[in-house]
């Protein structure tokens, strides 16, 4: 009698990813399956993060499409309850929980070991477990705009934006990625403590991790420390008119990002003030809101020594960022700390803030230039200073920028401030007064006309009024 192979029940009608239905054209354009902006520290936080890479990641596999659909079945209900938490989801435990993250990041992210791992073959044949990581380089091989030569050294130059000044940066022990600041309360703020974190593996953790959706095609924010070859095209970050920076709400719920200065309320004001980006808003003459403004810094390091990786060299394509992603910046390798400002105005026509100033402070060598001259010698820093001011100049001149600061230079010469309409209510009010068949009539024209001869130094904002907005002077003038 011959005796058959035992099946190992876990492959009995088993079908392979790669031939399984998706249904992933259905939920491709799901943003946010976890509603209404969940804690830092919360699973749902985490799913939308990782979500949003894997649903745009290029070139998915059936087998992804596949893992992604069942990945989002496993959290949430289909029809009628399309959308709802599964019923059953919330006594899941952390090893499932942690599976369904973990899915998400393999797909939407891409790995980059900071020491290249050793491949153990493994027999029959010699292969080996896994393809090789990609693998972080000497910051000499970052292919870097610049490289200051200082005491018979090269020495590798780049820039990080940051809300922290020089001291602060300094406190904190230097720059180190959320999911390796194990001692910072920052590790705890965004759940990076908790058995189902992914990155709570030691060697996720380890690693940087790269966003491969096709919106951004950048680094992690959570295990990489971004920075730049050179600093003009990184000095209109962080970016304020995304609500996922300044994330200030008024009473109403609207974001302070999209919300008309003219509306906003002292309330308002201190929201801005004391959110994390401490944005100050910079009144004028009469008291109106004029501008806002947040203080911020670039921070320029040498990486001599330091690991990294030319996230910009990896991406294809003629849109993707001009970074390069570092696995720490000690503070014994920080030089200076360039404070700047950035200001912002509101803008109607796209209902939003822009940014339409950026202005640098003088240079503040760190901890001193005695110590910084020390390092690179006296002619190393000259060096570097000139390369600084020449990055200071491009900056407070980007022609993004000077657009905006056009644009609002022309909104201001053409439109009515507050105390301005005030006049012009009044004068208008006075016409309809003597002349009450006009009250009934309306003329814009004439109406105009009327108010320029009172007022005649606002004669070019009176005449490029919109007749919607000469609709709300005639009602407000008729009260």
């Amino acid at each position: 009698m011959v005796i058959g192979k035992l099946t190992d029940p876990r492959t009995i009608n088993y079908v392979p990813p790669n031939q399984r239905t998706t249904q992933y054209e259905r939920l491709k354009d799901l943003d946010a399956p976890f509603p209404g902006d969940p804690a830092s520290n919360e699973f749902g936080f985490w799913f939308n993060y990782f979500w949003e890479e894997a649903r745009q990641a290029p070139n998915l596999t059936q087998a992804q499409k596949v893992k992604l659909s069942e990945v989002y079945f496993s959290v949430f209900q289909d029809a009628p309850n399309a959308g709802q938490i599964r019923p059953d989801f919330a006594a899941k435990d952390s090893y499932f929980k942690e599976n369904v993250l973990r899915q998400l990041l393999l797909i939407g992210f891409k790995r980059v070991a900071v020491e290249r791992p050793k491949l153990v073959p493994r027999l029959p044949g010699g292969r080996v477990i896994a393809p090789a990581p990609l693998t972080a380089v000497d910051a000499a091989e970052l292919m870097l705009t610049y490289t200051v030569e200082g005491k018979g050294k090269q020495w590798p130059i780049l820039f990080r934006s940051d809300l922290r000044s020089y001291d602060e940066v300094k406190a904190h022990g230097g720059f180190t990625a959320r999911a390796r600041s194990f001692s910072s309360p920052i590790y705890k703020i965004y759940g990076l403590d908790k058995p189902w974190h992914p990155f709570n593996n030691p060697v996720y953790g380890a690693s940087l991790w790269l966003r491969l959706g096709t919106k951004n095609k950048d680094n992690c924010l959570h295990t990489v420390i971004s920075t730049g070859p050179s600093f003009v095209k990184i000095t209109h970050f962080p970016i304020l008119n995304d609500y996922n920076n300044f994330a200030a709400k008024s009473a109403s719920g609207q974001y302070l990002c999209f919300k008309p200065f003219e509306e906003w309320t002292q309330a308002d004001i201190q929201l801005a003030a004391s959110d994390r980006q401490k944005v100050q808003a910079v009144k004028d003459s009469t008291g109106a809101i004029d501008y806002i403004q947040k203080e911020n810094h670039i921070h320029v390091f040498h990486a001599a020594g330091l690991k990294g990786f030319n996230t910009e060299g990896y991406f294809p394509g003629k849109d993707k960022f001009p970074e390069r992603g570092m696995e720490q910046i000690p503070v014994s390798h920080l030089l200076a700390d360039l404070a700047f400002l950035q200001k912002y105005w509101y803008c109607h026509a796209d209902g939003k803030i822009q940014l339409f100033e950026i202005k640098f402070a003088p240079i503040r060598w760190v901890p001193s230039d005695q110590v910084v001259d020390f390092l690179l010698g006296e002619s190393g820093r000259l060096r570097l200073e000139a390369i600084i001011q020449e990055q200071v100049a491009g900056s407070e001149n980007r022609e993004d920028v000077r657009v905006e600061k056009r644009k609002r230079d022309t909104y201001r010469a053409e439109t009515l401030t507050a105390q301005e309409l005030a006049q012009v209510v009044a004068r208008l009010k006075e016409y309809y007064l003597a002349n009450p068949l006009a009250k009934t009539k309306p003329n814009g024209t004439a109406e105009k006309n009327a108010v320029i001869v009172k007022l005649p130094l606002l004669k070019l904002k009176i005449e490029r009024t919109t007749v919607q907005a000469w609709s709300t002077i005639r009602t407000d003038a008729k009260k």
